[in-house]
């Protein structure tokens, strides 16, 4: 049975507008996110303002806080992330950080939530698709290079397959953006955004990875991506969670050896296909994209060897999610549980 969205009303009984999810790293790493974790419980808490109908800051003072936001995820986010990469013991922290690289692509879809008039154009859904494939881009060239350089998963090396699984579940979240804002591109009362830590780290049967929200309608549609779905995971989940597998729906995989030594080919999951083929055959020429066209021209070089021997499956991956990404949304149906 298809999924059922939720009616905006749904947040007040799923979500806690105040929650804060327990750090369970060491005080080292809570010191270094400490700013990143006070943004995103913000915007959680402007996210759950919003849906509830209360008062919203508006045009000028949400301008202010959207700026000041951008502000620091330029000058901070890139020093944040390179202090917690230093030890192992941090992979999750760098996972919540991942949160505000999805936030600050779409930061133009934060705009009706903090009162602006009027909803993000296709042309800012336009420019939100380069940037998240730009930072897919950078996550790919940093793991082609780590696999030349040797650090490929072998049996029993944990430390390695973890930091391998957690980037490749960042790229998956990420071309699942991509695919969504395809879907939504001529919907212009339909923003995407990334769930905040309320959202995200609340109820289990509730927690979700993206919001799809119709601000005309107050429907909203929870998005769970996962790299690569087991036939049990939807049954742990509320039945307004849409499920986006990177394998399947996306067709996030190629040809590998099975191991660093090994000759066996297998099909293995390769995030980050979307992103990085957008990319390529992005115009750099155009005026939505002529103020990245160095980044663009120089994102290309590194993705020739990670995209090798692979196809564009955008359209594909569209055709998947689609129909029920927007069957949920076009049935909200409210509850309580």
């Amino acid at each position: 049975m298809p999924a059922a969205g939720w009616t905006f009303d749904d947040f007040d009984h799923l979500v806690v507008r105040d929650y804060r999810t327990p750090w369970a790293g060491d005080e080292y790493g809570r010191q270094i996110v400490s700013d990143a974790e006070e943004w995103a419980h913000l915007l959680g808490r402007q996210l759950f303002d919003f849906t509830a109908g209360r008062p919203l800051p508006g045009r000028v003072e949400g301008g202010m806080v959207l700026a000041e936001y951008h502000a620091w995820n330029r000058e901070s986010f890139v020093r944040t992330v390179r202090a917690l990469q230093l030890s192992l013991r941090h992979r999750d922290a760098i996972r919540r950080m991942h949160f505000h690289t999805l936030a600050n692509c779409l930061l133009r879809m934060w705009r009706p939530v903090f009162g602006f008039p009027g909803t993000p154009t296709v042309i800012d859904r336009r420019q939100a698709q380069l940037l998240l494939a730009i930072h897919a881009a950078n996550m790919m060239t940093t793991r082609e290079v780590n696999l030349r350089g040797g650090n490929v998963p072998t049996p029993g090396d944990k430390d390695e397959q973890t930091l391998l699984d957690a980037q490749h579940g960042m790229l998956t979240e990420t071309d699942a953006a991509v695919t969504i804002l395809e879907i939504i591109r001529d919907m212009p009362h339909v923003i995407l955004l990334p769930a905040p830590p309320q959202f995200e780290s609340g109820p289990s049967r509730h927690n979700v990875d993206f919001l799809l929200l119709d601000v005309s309608r107050r429907a909203a549609v929870g998005i769970q991506v996962k790299t690569k779905m087991s036939q049990s995971t939807p049954r742990n989940y509320d039945e307004g969670v849409v499920f986006v597998d990177g394998t399947i729906d996306l067709g996030n995989e190629r040809l590998a050896t099975r191991s660093r030594r090994g000759s066996t080919l297998v099909r293995k999951a390769w995030p980050g296909l979307i992103s990085g083929h957008l990319l390529m055959r992005a115009n750099e020429r155009t005026p939505v994209n002529r103020p990245w066209a160095d980044v663009i021209v120089a994102r290309r070089e590194g993705l020739r060897e990670s995209l090798h021997g692979t196809t564009d499956y955008l359209a594909r991956a569209v055709q998947h999610v689609r129909p029920r990404l927007l069957a949920a949304l076009e049935r909200p149906e409210a509850r309580l549980d």
